[in-house]
């Protein structure tokens, strides 16, 4: 991954996700993934996002949940140039309004902080 970066290509999100979700494995995090994108369009996409919101998801939710000893912290995993939407800025309003830690990760070390912060 920083190999791709030194010689200047960019590193997609779902490529720092991947990183970041096996950091997790390696350090025997408990987690989960908000499946939260939809690929394709057109008809069928907009049949399927309309399915995943009548079962449940949420506009804007953190693209991973941390369950860690007596607490729960949602991370955003964005780019170095990656960019909160609007919808992801509310949902970090209401996560933390509720007492929750809400997070965005931008690479492995921002990972292994959130961790040391939060236990």
């Amino acid at each position: 991954m920083a190999n791709l970066q030194k010689r200047g290509i960019p590193l997609k999100e779902s490529d720092l996700q991947k990183a970041i979700v096996e950091y997790l494995d390696l350090m025997g995090v408990f987690y989960f993934a908000v499946n939260n994108e939809m690929a394709g369009g057109g008809k069928s996409a907009k049949i399927r996002m309309s399915h995943f919101k009548a079962m449940g998801l949420r506009a804007g939710a953190s693209d991973l949940v941390l369950v860690l000893r007596g607490k729960v912290v949602f991370v955003e995993v964005k780019t170095a140039r990656g960019r909160q939407s609007e919808s992801q800025k509310r949902f970090q309003m209401v996560v933390e309004s509720l007492g929750h830690r809400y997070k965005v990760a931008r690479s492995i070390e921002d990972m292994e902080v959130i961790l040391r912060e939060s236990r």
